[in-house]
C-alpha cells in the first residue's frame, strides 16, 4: 500500500504540472506526415473574399490562390462545430504496486536487480515498483496507426499489446529489460540495462536502452533484428536526456536523425524541408499572441483575446486532417481541435474533462497523467486516444491504466 500511495502522488505531482504549468515554455516533438512548418509573419497577397466559416472562424482567399483561416478561440464555440466525438473506456488495466509472489527473486542478497524474462502478473495487469526499491515506476505508451495500444511492463519483461478495442493480443518479450548493480559507496544503484523507452513503426519495435544507449529493434515475436548504438552527445548534448522516436528510414534521437546510409548507422541533421516520410517539429512556446502555420497553401492563424498560445502536439491523420493540442495563459481555451486540409475547423475537444470531471473519476482518488510518456494520441483514421492513470489509495478500488476512445460521430 505504501508503494501505491508514493506511485500516486508522482503521478498527481505530474498530472498537476501539466494542467496548471501552461504558462512554461513548452518544447514538444511533433509526428506529421507532411511539410507543415512553422512561419512567421509574413507579408500578404490581397484579399479577394472573406466569409464566415462558423463562429470565430474567418476564412480570407488571397489572390495568389491561398488561404488563411484565422481562428480566434475567444469566439469559438464547439457546440456549433460539424464534428462531435463520442468517449469510450476501450482499456483498463489493473496496476498492482509492491511486491507479488515470485517477484522477490528480482533482487539478490546484495541489492543487485535483474530481470528475469518471465511473468510475475497475468497478462492484461501491470506491475509497478517505486523509485525507493529500484524497480521500474513508470510505463511507456504508444499506439500505431490502426489503433493498437502498446504498453511496457518492464518487472514482467515485455510490452503488452492490445487491438484498438482494448483486446490483449499478445505479450512481446524484452530481453535483459532491466539490469542495476548495487553500488555501496553512493548508496544507489549503477545501470546495466534500462529498456525504459520505445517507438512503433512498421510492425517493428525500437526500444531504448537509456543504460546502454542503445537502441534494438525487435520484431513482434521478441527477435533483435538489429542493434543501433547512439553517440553519448551530439553537438555537445547529452543524448540520453533526449527523446527517441522511429519511421522506416531510421531512428532519431530529438533533432537528430539515426538514418541507414550505404549499410552504415549514421546521423543525419534534421532540417526545414527535408523529404523523410515522418517529420519532426519542434515547436516552442510563443513569444506572440498567435501561431501560425502553413500546411497544404492553408495558412492558419490561431489567436485568443489577450493570452498567449502553445500548440503542444499535432498529428495528421490519412486523410490529411490536422489535430493540434493547444494550451493557452491562464488555461480557459485549452482544448485539441481538428481542422481538414482545406482549413476548415472541424471540431474542438475539451479533453481536459476526462481528468478534472467527477464524471469520469469513478470514485477514485485520483485521475492523471502517466508520467514520462506522451497522453494523447491519435490513428490514422482520426480516433483519438487519452492515456490516463487511476490512482486508489484505499481498498475500495483498484489503481489502473485507462484509455479512453474517441470516436468522431459525423452523422449525428
Amino acid at each position: 500500500m505504501k508503494k501505491i500511495i508514493i506511485v500516486c502522488f508522482i503521478f498527481s505531482i505530474v498530472y498537476l504540472t501539466n494542467i496548471f504549468g501552461q504558462g512554461k515554455a513548452v518544447e514538444t516533438g511533433v509526428e506529421v506526415t507532411n511539410t507543415a512548418e512553422i512561419t512567421g509573419d509574413t507579408k500578404e497577397a490581397k484579399t479577394i473574399k472573406v466569409e464566415e466559416q462558423a463562429p470565430g472562424v474567418i476564412t480570407e482567399y488571397k489572390e495568389d490562390g491561398t488561404k488563411v483561416v484565422t481562428i480566434n478561440l475567444s469566439e469559438v464555440d464547439e457546440n456549433k462545430l460539424p464534428e462531435k466525438y463520442e468517449a469510450e473506456v476501450i482499456l483498463e488495466a489493473p496496476i498492482i504496486g509492491g511486491y507479488v509472489k515470485g517477484v522477490e527473486e528480482l533482487v539478490d542478497k546484495d541489492g543487485n536487480i535483474e530481470t528475469k524474462g518471465k511473468d510475475y502478473s497475468p497478462s492484461g495487469t501491470f506491475l509497478l515498483g517505486s523509485s525507493t526499491d529500484g524497480l521500474p515506476s513508470g510505463f511507456d505508451v504508444k499506439i500505431d496507426d490502426k489503433g493498437n495500444i502498446y504498453i511496457s511492463d518492464l518487472i514482467n519483461s515485455r510490452i503488452q499489446k492490445f487491438d484498438s478495442k482494448g483486446k490483449h493480443i499478445k505479450n512481446i518479450r524484452i530481453k535483459n529489460a532491466i539490469k542495476s548493480k548495487w553500488n555501496k559507496v553512493k548508496g544507489w544503484w549503477d545501470e546495466e540495462h534500462n529498456k525504459n523507452e520505445f517507438a512503433i513503426s512498421q510492425n517493428k519495435i525500437y526500444i531504448r536502452d537509456t543504460a546502454k544507449n542503445r537502441i534494438e529493434t525487435y520484431d513482434e515475436s521478441g527477435n533483435v533484428v538489429e542493434t543501433i548504438d547512439i553517440p553519448e552527445k551530439i553537438d555537445g548534448k547529452d543524448t540520453r536526456e533526449m527523446k527517441m522516436w522511429a519511421d522506416e528510414e531510421g531512428v532519431g534521437v530529438g533533432e537528430k536523425v539515426f538514418k541507414k546510409e550505404n549499410g552504415i548507422w549514421g546521423i543525419k541533421e534534421k532540417r526545414g524541408k527535408e523529404k523523410i516520410s515522418k517529420k519532426l517539429i519542434e515547436i516552442k512556446y510563443p513569444k506572440t499572441k498567435k501561431e501560425r502555420l502553413s500546411i497544404n497553401n492553408v495558412n492558419l492563424q490561431i489567436q485568443a483575446t489577450d493570452e498567449i498560445l502553445s500548440i503542444t502536439q499535432m498529428y495528421i491523420d490519412k486523410y490529411e486532417n490536422s489535430y493540434f493540442s493547444i494550451n493557452s495563459k491562464p488555461g480557459k481555451h485549452d482544448g485539441f481541435f481538428k481542422i481538414s486540409k482545406d482549413g476548415r475547423l472541424l471540431s474542438k475537444i475539451r479533453t481536459w474533462i476526462y481528468w478534472l470531471s467527477e464524471e469520469w473519476k469513478n470514485g477514485c482518488d485520483s485521475v492523471g497523467w502517466i508520467y514520462g510518456t506522451k497522453n494523447l494520441f491519435v490513428d490514422g483514421t482520426g480516433n483519438i486516444y487519452l492515456v490516463q492513470s487511476i490512482c486508489c489509495k484505499n481498498d475500495k478500488c483498484i489503481s489502473k491504466i485507462r484509455i479512453i476512445k474517441l470516436t468522431p460521430n459525423k452523422g449525428k
